[in-house]
């Protein structure tokens, strides 16, 4: 049996890093400060980090033949005559600083750009939607060039074929007076802050970035800025869910109760929220006939508003008929739930108010055939109508019922 030596094993390792870059998945943030590369001249990037430098001016070159280390160092008073390339900065002393920042200097026939890649790999299960990137563009030594130079960020499918991000992702500085560099480095940053990438990111695929130095525009590069990229936080986003609400049943109906005896008995709906970003409020008409509360026997009014736990809602919503309504039926009367960015959903109420109890007017109650018809017989019908009366001792109320003048029997359909 074949054995491998430690150093075939890191061999390996290597080379599996190489391949999947660094891990991202949706939800997740990877950060990059480069303190950790400490303060060589030849100081050997991040893991999955890779430097260049090429003659072209405003050209990314690719991933695959970018290399592993810096080739100079600098920090306080950069000299005028720097040597061009890819640099290690220091926000101090070169030699001992720990805050460390990568980018490089250009010069008039070398280095015309320096460019900084990292390879992000979604090794989670689901899709990337979009990136949220921060860091900051450090200037360790000024540059008289009248056309100012700039940090721009792109982005690849391939590490080869590259994309500008837009002018979110530009940092430019202007020409300055001198060649000089700074008492204490960096000496001047621009921040570029959460900015978004609006590029997606499939599962187990790769996602390659860049940070481009050059001069901001023209082709002379001489008497240049130094600039570094620092403080790189990157996050990715997942695939956005929209709010949504959901309400069951839909309706509610059958509220009732005898004049002068309300409110009504409760009725509930059940009402969810998912993905909210705002609160879930469920609101009916102060005109209204039926009002709400977020418990049953509590405080009944005319709104409520709910504070989603994570996205979430999960509650029930206990509904009755206001007391003190006149006789008479009232009908799809709407209570509306609503949140920021989701569809409205709405429950419908209906519900009656009967004039009374006639139990003293009937002499005679028989059932002809259950729940079909009943015979109610009136003993003084010239004062009595009875529309919208509930029978005393049943549930059953009748309406549009005309009482005979002659006080004979009347059947009712149900």
């Amino acid at each position: 049996m074949k054995k491998i030596s430690l150093i075939g094993c890191l061999l390996i390792i290597s080379t599996l890093i190489a391949l999947y870059g660094v891990n991202i998945a949706a939800g997740g943030t990877v950060t990059q400060n480069f303190d950790g590369i400490g303060t060589s001249q030849t100081a050997t990037m991040p893991t999955d980090w890779k430097v260049d430098k090429n003659k072209t001016v405003r050209s990314v070159g690719t991933y695959s033949e970018a290399v592993t280390a810096t080739e100079q160092r600098a920090g306080n008073n950069m000299p005028n005559d720097a040597t061009n390339g890819i640099y290690n900065f220091a926000a101090g002393d070169p030699a001992s600083e720990t805050d460390r920042a990568v980018g490089g200097i250009s010069s008039g026939k070398a280095s015309k750009s320096v460019n900084i890649y990292v390879k992000l790999t979604n090794n989670g299960s689901s899709d990337i939607s979009s990136f949220t990137i921060s860091y900051n563009v450090e200037k360790y030594r000024m540059g008289s060039n009248s056309a100012g130079f700039t940090i721009q960020m792109y982005y690849s499918s391939d590490g080869d074929n590259w994309t500008s991000a837009g002018d979110d992702f530009k940092a430019s500085f202007t020409a300055d007076g001198s060649n000089a560099g700074y008492d204490s480095a960096p000496g001047d940053t621009k921040a570029i802050s959460n900015k978004t990438l609006s590029q997606s990111l499939a599962a187990g695929s790769s996602l390659y970035l860049a940070w481009n130095y050059s001069v901001t525009s023209e082709s002379t590069t001489s008497s240049a800025q130094a600039l570094g990229i620092d403080d790189v936080s990157i996050t990715a986003n997942g695939e956005t869910s929209n709010p949504s609400i959901s309400v069951d049943p839909s309706s509610l109906t059958d509220f009732s109760y005898v004049h002068s005896s309300g409110p009504s008995s409760e009725k509930s709906f059940s009402l969810t929220g998912s993905n909210l970003t705002a609160n879930l409020t469920v609101s009916i008409s102060p005109d209204a006939h039926f009002e709400i509360s977020t418990s049953s026997g509590g405080t009944f009014g005319n709104s409520l508003s709910y504070t989603p736990t994570g996205g979430s809602v999960s509650t029930t919503v206990y509904v009755r008929m206001k007391a003190g309504l006149s006789p008479g039926t009232y009908s799809n009367e709407t209570i509306t739930c609503a949140s920021e960015g989701a569809t409205s959903r709405t429950v419908s109420c209906s519900g009656i108010v009967y004039k009374g109890e006639p139990a003293n007017h009937v002499t005679n109650f028989t059932a002809s055939a259950v729940g079909v018809s009943i015979t109610l017989t009136w003993t003084d019908a010239s004062k009595y109508t009875p529309d919208g009366y509930l029978i005393k001792g049943s549930t059953v109320g009748f309406n549009d019922i005309t009482a005979p003048v002659d006080g004979t029997p009347v059947m009712m359909e149900h």
